[in-house]
């Protein structure tokens, strides 16, 4: 019997925009998993600095799935955890919560060329499938397929994926909200709109909303 496969996208979201719903979109036609979950971190480990409150990127992201049909759920598994979200700890409670599902991890290209230093790879490598898409001009898709092949010599399993990318980041975004710039079409309707209803990331200095 086929296991059923949970794909889950983790992510600060500061704020969810359309390169993250693209990008979990792409995956969702390619992997066709049973169950896809978005997952707002807590403290992200590897990343410095302050960022919004949990509770207003957790809101986002309901925002932003309700308005493109609500095809994902949004957990608080890790923003209820509190402390540093370590994909290990996610996925030991994932396994829990979904024990018959095969699990598809979906990460960044920037992050998939870092999975081996990240905290007790070498269970979690047993635990997940790594799936990442070629983003930028930095990381090409040539690099991750070398990358991938080396994850298979040690017994990982991944997947690349060739999408189209698509040029947006959150830091693009604060920025061009700091300059009065539009960021129509960058990100759903209902998160443009409750990120200026609530007068966020007017101070982009240190990378924190301002309500």
């Amino acid at each position: 019997m086929r296991m059923k496969k949970l794909a889950i996208l983790g992510g600060t979201f500061d704020p969810i925009h359309m390169g993250h719903i693209m990008l979990a979109d792409n995956f969702k036609r390619m992997l066709h998993p049973d169950k896809m979950i978005i997952i707002p971190t807590s403290t992200p480990p590897h990343k410095v600095g302050k960022h919004s409150p949990e509770e207003i990127r957790f809101h986002m992201c309901e925002i932003a799935n309700k308005d493109m049909g609500s095809p994902y759920e949004i957990s608080d598994i890790e923003i209820k955890r509190k402390g540093k979200s370590y994909s290990y700890d996610t996925v030991v409670a994932l396994r829990k919560m979904y024990p018959d599902y095969e699990i598809y991890m979906i990460v960044g290209s920037d992050m998939f060329i870092t999975l081996q230093s990240w905290y007790k790879f070498n269970e979690l490598k047993n635990s997940v499938v790594f799936c990442t898409s070629e983003r930028d001009d930095d990381i090409k898709a040539g690099q991750l397929l070398s990358y991938a092949e080396k994850l298979d010599k040690i017994g990982c399993r991944s997947v690349v994926a060739r999408f189209l990318p698509l040029e947006i980041s959150s830091t693009m975004l604060r920025t061009a909200i700091s300059r009065g710039d539009s960021i129509r079409g960058m990100v759903t309707p209902g998160v443009e709109r409750y990120i200026y209803e609530n007068n966020l990331y007017v101070n982009t200095s240190s990378g924190v909303s301002v309500i």
